[in-house]
């Protein structure tokens, strides 16, 4: 392995602390950590309060102030070494919504008596019919709740029928390498009554579905990098849109800090693209440094944040019948890509589409590496992504015919782009890195229906700042087999992420949604380590440890009745192995 190579896994190295800890107490349902109520892990909303969790990730907009519909989806789902996904049958509420959440409540336990339980961050998936809910991760150590505004499944959700929920959370349980922690899931429906949404999709089709699972995840490899599926569009479609989650695994976790670092999530429809994205890169509780993330996790971590294009303005592309593919631009090891369809139609009208207008340019880029110096036979270079950018333009007639009256036509226009700049300072044995990451990306739609006037942007700002200063004194062998390995260790690490939405509207209630949520974090932590393979290590040892994360998060939802402002500051801190947290501010305004 080279030095440069080295440097970069050393420097995405993902640790699990193995050191004593207080384990969960038990419960009936999910266990709570004496915490006191009151002053933290509050939520004064229904059905939201995250009292006793360890960890949790806000729904930082508008719920009715009235007690939700409870529907418990899985009660308890155990992963110790996952041979699968599990899908439960749940029966729907009749009734009418005006906001559907899932919540998962996570908790591990371990399976060694007297031992605590330690696992890694695990991915953890949610369907509902084969089509994404929530996609996240899971925290290393004691329990966590997140939630997902699941909407826009409304046709899947609600009129008195069975659902199928499916729920994987890929985790091996490994004692004899200090992994004894063993996750169980409880995932709930909330609905919230009131008004219907006027526009919650007609259909929801999941995208390049899985055919051992039964649902939309497709893994996309160096060796099968594109995955597709032909797809047949209800009659009448006049609207769609792309629901749309990305997550690297292995070396492409860490992504953003790979060289080049610029990943485009690209979907074609006959072979011409329709739509791209570009991933966020989130930070996993394992990520960089573990005690970045005690108790406070990074920003959306534990429930990720769904790109919603809408594929209207190519609809000529598309419909009525099309192989739709998906790759990534740029991709290094894997990626999961876990996306759906969501369609509107006329069922009475027959569609014709035609398409007027139809640009795409780029990936088109810009990148430098050169050498600045060097101290102890040891070369610094500075790599430079000066742009990478993505851009389409496209329109498309649809005519809607009846078989009585005059068709209507509609003209759907949409633009969209992705931006990435990038600078890295580092040096080639992986010692320390400088990194600093700027995102944009924005879609925008506007679509003239004979009804009604629909206009949809979505733009996203991502930012990341990162220092590290990483020592690993151990020789890291090329035979996979001789792998557990012994030595020391030395990790510092400092970061800035924020992440601004802004959805105007949302297109299932028709609201302006913006959020803004960022973190500022620090940690060291230095002692012994036992590799397990390139990129991964359990951590046997400890000597010296200190971790800081500050987090705010400020949304806002208006419009339909709706006017509210959530806002939230959070300060965790913890030397190894006690932590607090140490402030937590939380304001909710109903307008």
């Amino acid at each position: 392995m080279d030095a440069a190579v080295r440097a970069v896994l050393a420097a995405v190295l993902a640790v699990v602390v193995a050191g004593a800890a207080v384990g969960p107490a038990a419960s009936a349902f999910y266990p709570i950590l004496p915490i006191e109520r009151g002053a933290f892990n509050y939520d004064p909303r229904p059905g939201l309060g995250v009292d006793g969790y360890w960890a949790w990730e806000d729904y930082p907009y508008y719920v009715p102030l009235k007690r939700p519909v409870v529907v418990v989806a899985a009660e308890d789902v155990v992963s110790a070494n996952f041979t699968g996904p599990v899908t439960l049958t749940v029966q729907t509420p009749v009734g009418s919504y005006e906001r559907i959440l899932l919540r998962v409540d996570v908790w591990l336990e371990s399976s060694v008596p007297g031992r605590p339980a330690v696992q890694y961050d695990r991915p953890l998936w949610v369907w509902v019919d084969g089509a994404p809910a929530l996609i996240g991760t899971t925290v290393q150590r004691f329990n966590h709740t997140a939630f997902q505004d699941v909407t826009f499944l409304y046709p899947l959700l609600v009129g008195g029928g069975q659902a199928n929920v499916t729920v994987a959370l890929p985790n091996w349980n490994l004692p004899a390498w200090g992994l004894t922690g063993v996750f169980h899931v409880r995932v709930t429906i909330l609905y919230y009554p009131g008004p219907k949404p006027a526009w919650v999709p007609d259909y929801v089709i999941p995208l390049w579905v899985n055919p051992g699972w039964g649902v939309a995840r497709t893994v996309l490899t160096p060796d099968n990098p594109v995955a597709w599926q032909v797809v047949s569009l209800p009659r009448g479609t006049y609207r769609v849109l792309l629901l749309l989650y990305t997550e690297g695994a292995s070396y492409d976790e860490f992504f953003y800090y790979m060289i080049p670092p610029d990943r485009y999530v690209i979907v074609r429809a006959n072979g011409s693209i329709v739509a791209f994205a570009q991933p966020y890169p989130y930070m996993y509780t394992g990520s960089l440094n573990p005690l970045l993330w005690r108790p406070v996790p990074g920003v959306r971590t534990l429930s990720f944040e769904p790109h919603v294009i809408d594929l209207t303005p190519v609809l000529g592309l598309i419909a009525p019948t099309s192989n739709l593919t998906v790759e990534v631009y740029n991709q290094l090891r894997y990626w999961n890509i876990f996306a759906a369809l969501l369609v509107y139609a006329d069922e009475e009208s027959i569609a014709f589409y035609r398409l007027l207008d139809y640009n795409v340019t780029g990936p088109n880029r810009q990148e430098s590496t050169q050498a600045i110096g060097s101290y102890d036979n040891v070369t610094v270079y500075n790599y430079t992504l000066a742009y990478s950018t993505m851009a389409l333009e496209a329109s498309t007639l649809i005519v809607l015919a009846k078989y009585w009256g005059l068709p209507q036509v509609a003209i759907a226009n949409g633009y969209m782009e992705n931006t990435m700049r990038a600078t890295q300072i580092y040096d080639d044995a992986g010692v320390w890195s400088n990194l600093t990451l700027e995102q944009h990306w924005v879609y925008e739609a506007n679509i003239s229906l004979p009804w009604k006037k629909v206009v949809f942007r979505e733009e996203w700002e991502g930012y990341l700042d990162s220092k590290y200063g990483f020592i690993i004194d151990v020789e890291l062998p090329e035979n996979p087999e001789e792998y557990p390995v012994t030595g020391n260790f030395t990790l510092y690490t400092q970061l800035y992420q924020s992440l601004r939405i802004d959805r105007s509207p949302w297109p299932f209630t028709e609201t302006h949604r913006a959020l803004e949520e960022s973190v500022d974090a620090e940690a060291f932590i230095n002692g012994t380590i036992m590799m397990i393979s390139p990129t991964a290590g359990i951590i046997t040892g400890i000597t010296g440890t200190y971790g800081e994360n500050n987090k705010t998060i400020t949304a806002w939802e208006e419009g339909r009745r709706v006017n509210f402002h959530f806002e939230r500051v959070l300060r965790g801190w913890n030397e190894w192995p006690e932590w607090a947290i140490l402030e937590d501010r939380v304001r909710v305004e109903y307008g």
